[in-house]
């Protein structure tokens, strides 16, 4: 290959960048557990199966272009804040919604926002040269036939 030949490889990070933020989300999320009040109970245990499971979920669903199912990770997200609110509710009723297990959940809605913000496209690919620098070039476009306005 010439020293001035381009390559053209699609970065993958961006394609990623929903499911990365709700990895981080479910791992941050068993920070808060324990280091609330430095012990993980087993509402606490379900809250962060909660999160893993819907950071799964969230990486899994594609990223579809179409204007309603593009909310699609979203949803996903959502539907995992919820999943973390229900343990403490479903046992202590609204009073099991505060302190440590309040914090769960607002984590996990900060993170579907997160998701709801993260760019749904891929990423611009990056064009290298030949020695493998980034090069500031765009790969040549053919030119089109001019179009002609009238009958021929």
């Amino acid at each position: 290959m010439a020293d001035h030949e381009l390559t053209v490889s699609t970065g993958t990070v961006g394609a990623y960048s929903k499911g990365l933020l709700q990895v981080a989300g479910a791992g941050l999320a068993i920070f808060v557990a324990g280091m609330t009040d430095d012990r993980i109970t087993a509402i606490e245990t379900t809250q962060i199966a909660a999160a893993m499971v819907t950071a799964l979920l969230v990486y899994v669903v594609p990223n579809f272009p179409a204007p309603i199912v593009r909310y699609a990770k979203t949803a996903a997200a959502v539907l995992g804040a919820i999943a973390v609110a229900l343990p403490p509710y479903l046992e202590y009723g609204w009073s099991g919604l505060d302190g440590e297990n309040l914090s769960l959940v607002a984590l996990q809605v900060l993170t579907a926002l997160g998701v709801y913000i993260a760019p749904n496209t891929t990423p611009l690919p990056v064009v290298q040269s030949a020695a493998g620098a980034p090069a500031l070039a765009v790969a040549p476009v053919e030119a089109a036939e001019p179009y002609a306005f009238g009958g021929a």
